[in-house]
């Protein structure tokens, strides 16, 4: 029982300290500082570091992401939650241009392809391969749709 109660204790501490570092990211992201949030990442072990990594592609801080990504595979961070941090960096990088009709960074996004496969987190990589059939299928339909509205003109 004695270990029961000490296992909880750790647990929210933990938890505790989650919320923290993760308030913590959030201040540095509303203050637009992504080179103290990839500082910081840089430190995290936990479930904060994706949570890190989504705060730099939020801010658009590819660069910084990319290089948190290749350190988090070198520090071995979690496989769970590299793969999750990955995948979310990747989505953001095919994000489509509604008015050219190209991803962001679609290579970016295919070197994150190659990692996740590299890492064995195969399941994560289908996962971007699927994203990356998705943008084909929909840059293809708006394509199609836009040669369609030229023709009625």
């Amino acid at each position: 029982e004695e270990l029961m109660v000490a296992e909880e204790l750790n647990k929210r501490k933990s938890e505790k300290g989650v919320k923290i570092e993760k308030e913590r990211l959030d201040r540095l992201r509303e203050e637009g500082n992504a080179k103290q949030v990839a500082e910081e990442i840089s430190q995290l072990l936990n479930e904060s570091w994706p949570y890190g990594v989504g705060c730099l592609v939020e801010m658009r801080a590819f660069d910084l992401a990319t290089e948190a990504v290749i350190d988090g595979r070198d520090r071995k961070i979690d496989q769970q939650f590299w793969g999750r941090a990955v995948v979310s960096f990747a989505d953001a990088l095919l994000e489509v241009n509604k008015a050219t009709l190209e991803c962001m960074d679609r290579k970016q996004a295919e070197v994150l392809l190659e990692m996740l496969k590299e890492q064995q987190c195969y399941r994560k990589a289908f996962e971007l391969e699927t994203q990356l059939a998705v943008v084909d299928a929909d840059i293809a339909r708006q394509s199609l749709w836009r040669l369609q509205q030229m023709e009625w003109y």
